[in-house]
């Protein structure tokens, strides 16, 4: 799902892709290792949180007030070629600031959106910029796996997370057998066998996790997972905050 977000940075001295590095003051003001968020588009964050914010290109963005980590990019749903290039031109200014971390929103969707040629070529021009800023991106995939794993021939050394996983087991080796890593959201509290099933076949070193656009505090996301695979909650909070610093090349 995507909804504009408008949040806005009071803290502009943490970790910003390694420039502001945080104090352990700082750091235990937030939390002694943060719950991670990779993907969503609240307001604000909760207490105890980092997030990563994800901004629509498809409308102005002001880089006065924006959120401490952000994602930037063009939908599916929107992803008309009349309008890219102005689009691409926001994406570009927005990825100039070291408070964006990432490429995204973006992917495929056979569902919703505009012909699926022209999404493709809206999601090539992303990546490309993904390329030259050097950033990784966050994907959109609704029943166009197969899509994505054909494209991705063309980008093997992209850094790419597939946002609020819900396919199957076997969906989720083929794409982390091409180097994706998987996010998992709240679609997948409703149903803890899936979960647990997904939690058997995703390496821990290539894990995220998510609330997306739901009201659920990602803590819930943080406990499910541990349920579903056996692990501490300490050692996931441990494990996924590694994965972020790694992924997105923020220093702590």
């Amino acid at each position: 799902m995507f909804f504009p977000c408008a949040c806005y940075n009071t803290e502009k001295n943490r970790t910003i892709r390694g420039i502001f590095p945080l104090t352990t003051i700082q750091r235990s003001a937030i939390h002694p290792t943060p719950y991670i968020d990779v993907h969503h588009h609240h307001a604000r964050e909760r207490a105890g949180t980092i997030g990563i914010c994800s901004l629509s290109a498809d409308q102005p963005i002001s880089r006065q007030h924006l959120p401490l980590y952000c994602s930037v990019g063009i939908h599916p749903w929107d992803a008309a070629e009349s309008t890219l290039s102005e689009a691409l031109a926001r994406m570009e200014g927005v990825c100039s600031d070291p408070h964006c971390i990432a490429i995204g929103e973006v992917g495929l969707d056979r569902l919703r959106g505009p012909a699926l040629a022209e999404q493709e070529r809206v999601l090539r021009a992303q990546l490309d910029l993904a390329q030259v800023q050097d950033l990784p991106v966050i994907l959109h995939d609704v029943r166009s796996t197969s899509d994505l794993l054909r494209i991705r021939k063309d980008y093997p050394r992209q850094q790419w997370i597939l946002h609020g996983f819900r396919g199957t087991p076997e969906l989720a080796e083929q794409c982390l057998g091409k180097g994706f890593h998987i996010s998992l959201g709240p679609g997948l509290l409703k149903s803890a066998q899936r979960g647990a099933s997904l939690g058997a076949v995703i390496p821990p070193d290539r894990l995220f996790l998510e609330s997306d656009d739901s009201d659920r505090d990602i803590r819930e996301m943080y406990d499910a997972v541990a349920s579903w695979t056996g692990m501490q909650v300490s050692a996931l909070l441990a494990q996924i905050e590694d994965n972020f610093h790694k992924v997105f090349g923020v220093q702590s």
